[in-house]
């Protein structure tokens, strides 16, 4: 877990096992958006950052250690109605956005993931 400390703009958790990929993700939304960010490498550390961190939005892979992206956002829903807002990444082509509006995630990013894009989307979900 790591935030990116003295970034101006909104929060954001990105829930992601590699962490190379991560880490340019962070750095490519403070970079191009000026968004700060806390990382999560699992469900279980995600949820435990959102105990106690305040988060617009959570960048998360489907494919986690143990879980899945859609299992993470039922249990965010579960405890939070509307906020934050869910983005979540996938390569696979299977993943259907009518099946991640059930769990709650707004948007499906598709691997890999345009930076220019994503700052897009995280810029109108966040305004």
């Amino acid at each position: 877990m790591r935030g990116q400390v003295g970034a101006e703009g909104e929060k954001i958790l990105i829930v992601e096992p590699n962490l190379k990929l991560a880490d340019y993700l962070s750095t490519q939304l403070k970079l191009k958006g000026g968004y700060e960010s806390v990382l999560a490498d699992s469900v279980n550390t995600a949820l435990e950052v959102l105990e106690h961190e305040s988060v617009k939005l959570v960048l998360t892979d489907q494919n986690l250690q143990n879980h899945s992206g859609f299992e993470l956002a039922h249990e965010i829903r579960r405890e939070r109605t509307s906020q934050p807002e869910i983005i979540m990444m996938s390569s696979d082509p299977r993943v259907s956005l009518f099946e991640a509006h059930q769990v709650g995630v707004s948007h499906i990013l598709r691997m890999p993931v345009k930076i220019e894009e994503l700052i897009s989307i995280v810029t109108r979900m966040t305004g």
